[in-house]
C-alpha cells in the first residue's frame, strides 16, 4: 500500500511540474509576440515602443507592459485587440494549448483612436495573421476599414452606411 501511495504521489508531482512548464511556455509564446506587436503600433505610447518586459494574469485581469499597467484609452484598446491576437498566435504555434483559434475582435476604433492607429492596427492585425500556418478563424469589426484592407480578400458582404445600416428591415 505505501509503494502505491508513493507512486500516486510521484505522479501528481510529476503532472504538477508538467504543467508549470508549460505555463511557462504559453507565458513566453504570448508576452515575446505581444512585444513584437506592441512596438509595430504607432509611436503613441513610450512603453509600447520598448515592450521587452510584458507580464499578464489571467487570475488578476492584468497586462502590464514595462511594469505599467495605466495607459491612455486608446492605448488600452490597442493593448486589448493585440494580447487576444498575441493569445490566438501563440495557439497556433502550440498544438496542446486549450484556446480555439477563433477570434473575434469588435470596436477597433474605441478609446477615441486616431483614424491613422485605427489603419496601422487593423495592418498589423492582418499582418500577423498571415504568418499562421493552421486553420484560424478571426474577424474583427470596423466602421472604417484601412484603405490597404478594403478588397474582397479581406471585406466581407455590403459595406453600411447611413443609408443602407447593418440590420435592413423591410
Amino acid at each position: 500500500f505505501d509503494l502505491e501511495l508513493v507512486a500516486v504521489e510521484s505522479t501528481i508531482e510529476s503532472l504538477g511540474y508538467s504543467q508549470e512548464t508549460r505555463k511557462q511556455v504559453v507565458q513566453l509564446e504570448v508576452a515575446q509576440p505581444l512585444g513584437r506587436l506592441l512596438r509595430e503600433d504607432l509611436n503613441r505610447q513610450a512603453e509600447f515602443q520598448k515592450a521587452d518586459n510584458i507580464q499578464f494574469s489571467f487570475t488578476d485581469n492584468i497586462v502590464a507592459v514595462e511594469g505599467a499597467t495605466q495607459f491612455s484609452e486608446s492605448s488600452t484598446v490597442v493593448l486589448r485587440h493585440l494580447f487576444h491576437l498575441a493569445l490566438l498566435s501563440a495557439s497556433t504555434r502550440i498544438p496542446e494549448m486549450r484556446l480555439p483559434r477563433f477570434l473575434m475582435l469588435d470596436g477597433i476604433e474605441d478609446g477615441g483612436m486616431e483614424l491613422e492607429r485605427s489603419y496601422r492596427l487593423q495592418e498589423i492585425i492582418v499582418n500577423e495573421c498571415a504568418k499562421f500556418t493552421c486553420d484560424y478563424q478571426l474577424i474583427f469589426a470596423t466602421s472604417q476599414i484601412a484603405p490597404k484592407l478594403e478588397n474582397e480578400k479581406y471585406v466581407v458582404a455590403r459595406q453600411f452606411s447611413e443609408n443602407s445600416r447593418s440590420l435592413y428591415i423591410m
